[in-house]
């Protein structure tokens, strides 16, 4: 079900697919081919050539970043968060940065190395600085 609706023309089913996918890892964690297969598709997302999909990914990890084991989460979610921090697409950089300051406040991973990728963000003026100011 999730490879289909990963691909759903409408953006409210994509959105609402992001909150399940915790779930998905949780239910199926025990599963290591099942778990495995999982990840290669939801992976892929990060790597998209469309931007809907990378989009998608990045609220995964925005919203996923709380929800599941740390290791977990360093070891799938993580090195694809570090580059989605440099897509090409705005709106993927904006839900990278919001995912990347609730990492760096909840203690994980390396927090200088964070830091510098958040100040690196925050000198996007025209997209991420925007954005974050919008939301205040």
């Amino acid at each position: 079900m999730f490879l289909s609706l990963k691909n759903d023309d409408v953006a409210s089913v994509r959105k609402a697919l992001v909150k399940g996918i915790p779930n998905i890892i949780e239910n199926t964690k025990s599963n290591g081919t099942l778990i495995e297969i999982f990840f290669t598709e939801l992976n892929k997302m990060a790597e998209d050539s469309s931007y809907q999909l990378r989009q998608l990914y990045a609220n995964i990890c925005f919203h996923a970043y709380d929800k599941v084991d740390k290791e977990l989460y360093e070891k799938e979610f993580f090195p694809r968060v570090l580059k989605l921090s440099q897509d090409t697409v705005p709106n993927v950089r904006v839900i990278i940065y919001k995912c990347l300051q609730n990492l760096l406040t909840s203690n994980f991973g390396d927090p200088e190395m964070i830091k510098n990728i958040i100040v690196s963000l925050e000198e996007d003026v025209k997209d991420v600085v925007y954005c974050k100011n919008k939301d205040k």
